[in-house]
């Protein structure tokens, strides 16, 4: 099983093992709730970016 990343400054590449691993763990998936700005997003929703995109460079 393997995982494709597209990153804006390098492309696309492929995670597996584990990186893989890793990245489905329960400590990276909390992540996904945490905003990168804390909460300046109520300022700007363009500012809206999760630490979890910022983790990966999604």
């Amino acid at each position: 099983m393997t995982l494709k990343l597209y990153d804006a400054l390098y492309g696309e590449s492929e995670v597996d093992g584990v990186l893989l691993e890793l990245i489905h763990s329960e400590p990276v998936q909390r992540l996904k709730g945490i905003h990168q700005g804390g909460a300046s997003y109520l300022v700007n929703p363009n500012w809206n970016n999760k630490r979890y995109d910022h983790q990966l460079a999604l």
